[in-house]
């Protein structure tokens, strides 16, 4: 989780208490239309059928990214984690 994390740009020393958000990027289901495959080197990448868009990075992976920004935003304006 940590190396997740770390990919999500979150700040794991300064940030330990919203690790929780690389949690659940970790465990978020795929977005309607999207399904996991593997490359000939057995690389996971993700493929939506609809739009004919492959790509490697989990298609929710912005969404968590923001998340953290947002929330980190919150906790440095003295709002809390879960304002």
């Amino acid at each position: 989780m940590q190396a997740y994390a770390e990919y999500l740009c979150i700040d794991t020393i300064a940030d330990a208490d919203l690790m929780y958000v690389a949690r659940y990027a970790l465990l978020a289901d795929l977005p309607p239309g999207w399904a996991a495959y593997l490359d000939a080197d057995g690389n996971e990448f993700f493929h939506n059928a609809a739009t004919a868009e492959s790509q490697y990075e989990h298609p929710l992976d912005n969404t968590y990214r923001e998340m953290y920004r947002d929330l980190k935003a919150k906790k440095a304006a003295g709002l809390g984690a879960g304002a």
